[in-house]
This record gives structure tokens, sequence and C-alpha cells, in this order.
């Protein structure tokens, strides 16, 4: 009997584990798209009309604004999901820019992470 009762605690200690870690996931990966999708909307919202094109960041901004964002998700996702996230990023970016315009609310928020954490690095 305590047997059985060692082995259903442990099983709701692995559970209770798994939950964490999959709400630890889901924050990280949701904080990762977000930053990622501020880029985008930065880049849109202040295309350079000289160029006919968007914002370029040299290899070295790239570097510096990857690192920052993997920073504040403790590196915690794999390059395979990185770049589904960042795909996933710059549609988003797309169609808020598209359906809701560089001056609406959700966009506004994210140029300000943009031009608060991001564009100083």
């Amino acid at each position: 009997m305590i047997k059985k009762v060692c082995i259903a605690l442990s099983c709701l200690a692995s559970v209770g584990l798994a939950g964490e870690s999959f709400a630890a996931d889901s924050e990280a990966t949701a904080t990762y798209t977000k930053y990622h999708e501020a880029i985008r909307v930065a880049e849109i919202c202040r295309q350079d009309n000289r160029n006919q094109g968007l914002t370029a960041y040299d290899l070295s901004s790239w570097s510096k604004m990857a690192r920052y964002i993997d920073m504040k998700v403790n590196n915690a996702i794999g390059a395979g999901e990185r770049l589904t996230l960042i795909e996933q990023a710059k549609s988003d970016a797309w169609t808020l820019v598209e359906k809701k315009g560089c001056d609406s609310e959700d966009a506004t928020a994210l140029l300000a992470i943009y031009d608060n954490e991001l564009a100083k690095l």
C-alpha cells in the first residue's frame, strides 16, 4: 500500500513539474516572439523611403539584439523553434500593421519595446 502511495505521489509531482515547465516555456516563447515582432514593426513602420525598402540592420546589430533576446528568455529556446518563432513574428507584425496601422495601440507598444530596449544596443 505504501509503495502505491509513493508511486502516485511521484506521478503527481512529475505532472506538476511538467506543468511548471510548460508554463515557463510558454512564457519564453511569448517573450521571444514579442521582441522579434517589435523589431519587425520598427522595420515596417520606420521604412527608409530613400531606399524603398525596410530598415536594414548590420550583422553586429542583429547579433546584439539576438543575444539580448536570448538573455531575456534564459536561452530556453532551441534553434529550430527560434526560427519558427521569428517567422511567426514577421507574419504577425505585417498583419498588425496592415490591419491596425503603425499608430495603433499594439504597434506603439511594440515600438516602445524596440525604442527602449533594442534600439540602444
